[in-house]
């Protein structure tokens, strides 16, 4: 048997160093870096479950606080809360109500279920008036609606329109205000009406 050369030694050198380089990865740093991957995506889904969770507590602190304001406000004896779905009715009386104004739109919101079986409907309203005294009144009715309620956020802006009247085409300046509001009305359900949302507690 022949002695190997230099060159050949060499050879078996690297091919050894790759050998040993392709095993590691094979068994070593491969299944390492596929196991990361799994963790990194595990640990991102738990992330999102918490922020999930702790957007919906802090949904369900925000209800109970209302909740509580609302009997604090009524000394523990507020208006009934109607049974669920009072949807029609909340509507009925919002459009009777509104009806004094110039020009109003309503838009219902996505329902939320508190722990109590307590169900919160959202609604946004918009609506123009031509007088200050207008705007009270229908806020004033709106606060002391007949179905229980809470009324979360008010905007009122006043602005000045010119309007033409008469043959000499005289501009007289009119007031007109226009009114946001955030409200929501409670409704009673002995079963979730969002039962992903329930699940998700």
């Amino acid at each position: 048997m022949s002695k190997m050369s230099t060159r050949e030694k060499t050879l078996m050198v690297i091919l050894a160093i790759l050998l040993a380089g392709a095993l590691y990865y094979l068994f070593f740093l491969s299944p390492l870096q596929s196991k990361t991957e799994q963790l990194t995506g595990e640990i991102s889904d738990v992330q999102d479950n918490i922020a999930t969770a702790q957007v919906m507590l802090q949904k369900k602190q925000t209800m109970q606080k209302e909740l509580d304001a609302i009997f604090s406000q009524s000394d523990g004896e507020p208006t009934k809360i109607p049974d669920y779905d009072n949807v029609q009715a909340v509507i009925k009386e919002l459009n009777q109500i509104l009806s004094a104004s110039d020009e109003y739109s309503i838009n219902f919101g996505s329902l939320e279920d508190s722990n109590n079986s307590i169900v919160r409907r959202p609604v946004g309203l918009s609506f123009s008036c031509g007088t200050y005294e207008a705007v009270r009144s229908i806020l004033g009715q709106l606060g002391s609606s007949e179905y229980r309620s809470l009324i979360t956020d008010v905007s009122v802006v006043r602005s000045d329109e010119n309007a033409q009247t008469g043959q000499t085409g005289t501009e007289n300046k009119t007031e007109l205000y226009t009114v946001t509001a955030d409200i929501n009305f409670y409704e009673y359900s002995q079963t979730p009406v969002n039962p992903t949302d329930t699940a998700q507690q």
